[in-house]
């Protein structure tokens, strides 16, 4: 992992992508738990790399997930944070939390506050975003997910439905 940070990962556009791996911790009770347990772990890579990621213009945060540590990394680092958000817990549970999820719920908020731009996958999310969180709108940008259509050309007829039953199998 070191050799790998110390290279860093040339990206599209000449952008260095430095990804932290290290073995799973022991595995909490409840799902926040754990979450809010690997943070805790990356912030404690952020401090040991802090030296060799100076400079950096963008930190990322993956939905509730590494919002926590996204922030500390903004801070310490500096340049801008970014959170894409796939979707919501208030959308997910229909608006009946449980206090876990009125745990996911805040941090959810709070990154909507605190982040530069936020990048939601749907047109649905965003409004998710933008009603219940109260983001402001000229920070959401919709960046839907998808597929390359190119992948999937030139497949002759008679072998769609085999490809489109691996794809998505009936229910």
């Amino acid at each position: 992992a070191a050799a790998l940070l110390a290279r860093g990962r040339q990206g599209a556009g000449g952008v260095q992508v430095h990804r932290i791996h290290f073995p799973s911790p022991p595995k909490p009770v409840d799902g926040a738990t754990q979450v809010t347990q690997f943070n805790t772990l990356l912030y404690e890579r952020l401090i040991e790399w802090e030296s060799r990621l100076k400079g950096t213009s963008a930190v990322v945060a993956h939905d509730w997930l590494t919002m926590i540590v996204a922030e500390q990394a903004r801070c310490r680092l500096g340049g801008r944070l970014v959170l894409t958000m796939h979707d919501t817990v208030i959308g997910k549970t229909f608006g009946k939390l449980a206090n876990e999820d009125k745990y996911i719920a805040q941090i959810e908020r709070w990154g909507c506050e605190a982040a530069d731009q936020v990048i939601a996958v749907s047109a649905h999310v965003r409004g998710e975003l933008l009603g219940v969180y109260g983001a402001k709108p000229d920070r959401v940008t919709v960046v839907p997910c998808g597929v390359d259509e190119g992948w999937f050309r030139g497949v002759r007829d008679e072998h769609l439905p085999h490809l489109r039953s691996a794809l998505a199998p009936p229910h």
